[in-house]
């Protein structure tokens, strides 16, 4: 969509941020504040699902988490579907890019908030399913946020029920981070968020994760390759040369059963201590 459409009466689109998991992601302009938001668009002639809709409902089950960003508006404009929201700085990506590896002191403050997200995340019956640093923003208080809820799901169903496990699932997310159990084809549940977590815990702290750069001739290949390198690092040789928090940490989520609530003050209790230690 070109720049300088008006969107909602109020939004004026002007610049394009790139892409994102469905539809065109932008930076905006409220033209009667000034104020600059970020807009997503989605196509519906190309995206029959309307995923962003999808995406929509799932903000307004997370309306009021903290640190997690608002959405102001949604809505169709044409042949495009829009979710207006607001517009953070940096993710944990582009800082990692920018800076280095980040330090021990900044990973344990970042494990701590977004464990504490993750639990009232969870606690509104909705796993994400797609952990990784690029959907961890940094706002001006140097907090982090969680964004992209395009491929998130309810784990409870309409009778509050955890939904059954089933087989033979496609692996949903980002393979870097996904779990041993979505690998193995398991339904996603609250155990895969925190042990794909863990995994971006170890990339921030150490630029790399033992998977990285693996390459094949197609992506099912690859994702097998992945998965057999994944599954043959247990937490010890994983965790490596850390502090042994972290060890812990993946040896828990990955023990975790299937419709099993996660223990989070166990885990955050595991940084707290590190804290300790690492006085930022």
């Amino acid at each position: 969509m070109e720049q300088n459409v008006i969107i909602a009466n109020k939004y004026n689109i002007i610049k394009n941020l790139g892409e994102g998991s469905f539809g065109q992601l932008y930076v905006g302009k409220n033209i009667y504040t000034d104020e600059k938001v970020a807009i997503k668009l989605e196509d519906k002639r190309e995206n029959a699902k309307e995923m962003l809709r999808h995406e929509a409902s799932i903000y307004r089950i997370l309306h009021g988490i903290k640190q997690i960003p608002a959405m102001r508006n949604f809505g169709k404009e044409g042949h495009f579907n829009y979710l207006v929201m607001d517009l953070l700085d940096e993710s944990l990506e582009d800082r990692k890019e920018r800076m280095g590896p980040l330090s021990t002191s900044e990973v344990i403050k970042i494990a701590l908030e977004l464990i504490i997200i993750f639990e009232q995340i969870h606690n509104r019956g909705i796993v994400h399913r797609d952990v990784k640093p690029q959907n961890f923003l940094i706002d001006k208080k140097e907090q982090i946020n969680i964004i992209d809820f395009g491929l998130s799901r309810a784990y409870i169903d309409d009778n509050y029920d955890h939904i059954p496990k089933k087989l033979g699932r496609s692996l949903i997310g980002t393979v870097r981070y996904a779990s041993l159990n979505v690998h193995e084809g398991i339904t996603y549940s609250r155990r895969d968020d925190l042990e794909s977590l863990g995994y971006v815990l170890i990339y921030l702290l150490t630029d790399h994760l033992p998977w990285q750069g693996i390459k094949a001739k197609d992506k099912t290949t690859k994702y097998e390759k992945i998965y057999i390198c994944k599954k043959g690092y247990n937490s010890r040789c994983l965790c490596e040369d850390l502090p042994p928090e972290f060890e812990a940490y993946i040896e828990y989520t990955r023990s975790l059963g299937f419709t099993e609530k996660p223990n989070y003050d166990y885990l955050k209790n595991l940084f707290i201590n590190l804290r300790r230690l690492f006085p930022t």
